[in-house]
């Protein structure tokens, strides 16, 4: 039943693709990409002498999510509420002391 519902969810798309994407690029994206609080972007790197910009609209579109009306900011409270919820051990105080490992099995 929970994949019909989902098969019939504008988050169909983004839960359930996947993309290929070359480990030296992920890297370097990851270890260059800043946050700009002011325009809304991630700027980031793919290769040494390129950087890129995305802003939420273009992951919005790339994963074929809505990309008009209300974006939801979630905070970091939230996140971690949510995360106390599905049972995170120990309860966590910063984001970045997240662990899948640390979730209950399911």
């Amino acid at each position: 039943m929970l994949v019909q519902t989902l098969n019939n969810s504008v988050l169909s798309f983004a839960l359930s693709t996947s993309f290929v994407i070359p480990m030296e690029w992920l890297s370097l994206a990851a270890s260059t990409a800043v946050f700009n609080k002011i325009n809304k972007v991630v700027m980031f790197q793919l290769t040494n002498s390129k950087s890129n910009n995305l802003t939420r609209k273009q992951f919005a579109q790339i994963l074929r999510l809505p990309t008009s009306g209300t974006f939801y900011e979630v905070t970091n409270d939230q996140v971690i509420h949510m995360f106390k919820e599905m049972g995170h051990q120990p309860t966590l105080t910063a984001i970045s002391h997240f662990k899948k490992s640390s979730l209950p099995c399911v």
